[in-house]
């Protein structure tokens, strides 16, 4: 396993780490975070089928919003791959690891940031990131397609997607798309999901982390 891999799990799963990263350690009644740990640490992964076998939800009320499409007209064995090379991988921070091969570039010398998890950043020299950073741009890509890595994958031209050289400082820091919000959730989306959660909760809860991120800042 490559040494900056092993970096990276110290960063994410370190309960002692203060930064607002998004930490494994955060979950705090989730089964999930010792799986997602040992993958990390056993450079292994965990197969989803793109036809699911249940409905993908476990809530305290019943409720549709989150529901997958079930198998049932679909018939045969399953056939897994036996090689990460035969399956799309993501790796633990919801990167596609085919975006590699795509930049021309290796996991010792560039960092995957599409989801913009990655707080703080690793050492390696180029950044691939949605995220307005100080450093030069060397490549931009457009955010058309989903899931958002095809933009990067298929040369989407535009301004959504960056590829930093994190030796070259930025002359002009540029400001980030302000369409990310519904690039990734659709309005009938969230209509359905307000519905469902209760205009009072919602507010409470939106409220509760207002209250929350001006605490720690």
């Amino acid at each position: 396993m490559p040494e900056h891999t092993v970096i990276t799990h110290k960063q994410v799963t370190n309960p002692g780490n203060t930064s607002r990263s998004h930490t494994l350690f955060s979950w705090t009644r989730s089964w999930l975070k010792y799986h997602t740990r040992y993958c990390i640490e056993k450079n292994r992964y965990f197969i989803y089928p793109y036809y699911s076998f249940s409905t993908g939800t476990h809530s305290a009320r019943a409720q549709a919003h989150y529901q997958t499409v079930l198998q049932m007209a679909i018939e045969g064995p399953l056939r897994l791959p036996d090689t990460p090379a035969q399956a799309v991988c993501y790796d633990a921070f919801f990167e596609n690891k085919a975006l590699y091969d795509a930049l021309g570039l290796t996991e010792e010398t560039c960092c995957l940031d599409i989801s913009g998890l990655r707080t703080p950043l690793e050492g390696q020299r180029f950044v691939l990131s949605t995220r307005s950073l100080p450093y030069k741009i060397v490549r931009s890509f457009g955010r058309m397609l989903r899931p958002v890595e095809m933009n990067v994958i298929e040369n989407v031209p535009g301004n959504a997607i960056f590829l930093y050289d994190r030796l070259s400082p930025a002359l002009h820091i540029r400001n980030a798309r302000s369409d990310s919000f519904l690039y990734h959730y659709r309005i009938n989306d969230m209509l359905s999901v307000m519905r469902g959660y209760g205009p009072g909760r919602l507010v409470r809860d939106a409220f509760s982390r207002l209250i929350g991120k001006i605490t720690r800042n």
